[in-house]
Formats: structure tokens, sequence, C-alpha cells
């Protein structure tokens, strides 16, 4: 709870010089990727990632070309429909592995009614959806261990899957889960912009059009999130 939460206090005290939105999904909309980016001078750059799929299990993407060797976030819906992301490292084709308690280096969004849900754009048929920060480099010894670098200014590689079968425990981070349903590879400069709106691109996509929100706003609505630790982070 505690590394939590300095985690969050440092993501928020950090301003911004610059924000990115941009997003992947399928050819089908079955599965999509949203990313806002906050560029710094120092090392302490982060991506905020909206994970959504037509899934009523789980959900989930990582960095790298295959389950051989993935930092992974995986996500569902709680037995109270707030969002549970579970941090993870994948070494093969079994059960990734839980990164220390499976949320430390995360800042997660598990308020259904927070500001961060309204920004990022819905996509139709979507019933399964994760918000969460990561930091763009690792930030501790121990986080290195697990947590692969994103790289700005070029093409990342990233894997995703999903399942219509929930985990063991919906309401644990730590929980196993069932195999895939579909699963995938897609590459992403997550620190460009997007060529065009989500809500332009995909049909049944609702809410903002594109253009990221003020650092004052964006702050504002962490700041929010982490006034509320007790409940976000338990």
């Amino acid at each position: 709870m505690v590394a939590v939460y300095l985690f969050a206090l440092a993501f928020l005290a950090a301003s911004a010089n610059a924000q990115v939105l941009n997003y992947w999904c399928d050819g089908g909309n079955n599965i999509c990727v949203q990313t806002y980016y906050s560029q710094r001078t120092d090392t302490k750059s982060s991506v905020v990632f909206c994970i959504s799929a037509k899934a009523t299990g789980w959900v989930g993407a990582g960095i790298g070309s295959g389950m051989a060797d993935a930092d992974i976030w995986v996500g569902w819906n709680s037995a109270t429909n707030v969002s549970v992301v579970s941090d993870r490292t994948s070494t093969g084709r079994a059960m990734p592995k839980v990164d220390g308690d499976g949320v430390a280096t995360l800042l997660v969004n598990k308020d259904p009614s927070s500001q961060l849900n309204s920004f990022f754009p819905t996509v139709a048929g979507h019933t399964t959806r994760i918000i969460f920060a990561r930091y763009v480099t690792p930030q501790t010894a121990s986080s290195k261990a697990y947590m692969k670098d994103l790289v700005p200014g070029q093409a990342n590689s990233f894997i995703w899957a999903y399942a219509n079968t929930a985990p063991a425990d919906v309401n644990s981070a730590v929980s196993t889960f069932g195999k895939h349903d579909s699963m995938g590879a897609f590459s992403l400069d997550f620190s460009a912009p997007a060529a065009t709106p989500l809500a332009s691109a995909q049909g049944g996509a609702t809410g903002a059009a594109g253009s990221g929100p003020q650092v004052s706003v964006f702050v504002a609505t962490f700041a929010a999130i982490v006034a509320a630790a007790a409940m976000i982070f338990a």
C-alpha cells in the first residue's frame, strides 16, 4: 500500500513537458489499446494505458513480441465492477508470473466514475476496460528485474489477449486465469500522435476526439484518485 501510494505521489509531482494521445485497435474492433504519453526531460516520463475489449473475462497487453519474454498487464472487472489490474512477467506459454505484489509498479484507476473513464473514448461492445499508468523506464532496482522499457520515438512491440472466462478470484490481482480466447501482436509509437482520432476512426467510439487534456486537468484527475487511495488500492 505504502509503495503504491508513494509511486502515485511521485507520479503526480512530475510536471509533463508534452502530452500525446495514440491508440491501436484490431481490424474488428474487438480490442483497443489507447495510450497517453506524458514526456519529461528527466527519467520520469510516463504512459497511461486504457485497454478494452469485447470480453467478459479478462483483457491483457504487454511489451514484447511474444509470450516467451514479455512484460504483461492483465485486468478484469471485480465482483463490484471496479478494475483489477495485475502486473506480470511471461516467460513462455504458461501462467504469467506476478511481479512483486502485482500492482506495485502501476497506478491503477479503480474508480468507474472518475474523469479518466470519460477522457478515453469508449468503444461499442467493449465490456472489459482497464486504465493504469506506469513510468516509461523502471524507477527502482527491484522493478528493473521484471519491467521492460517503453521506448519513445519508435514503434514498440506489444502483444495482446482476451478471454470470456473470468479469473478464479475476480477480486484479487494475483488470481490465476484461464487461456485466452484470442491473441495477437501489434506495434505502436506511443510518443507519436494518432493520425486519426479514435472517436472518428472507430464508428462505435464515443468520448474524447483525440486531443489531450491540459496538464492541470490530467494532474487534477490523478490527484483525486490519490486522495481516495484507501479505496483505489484496496
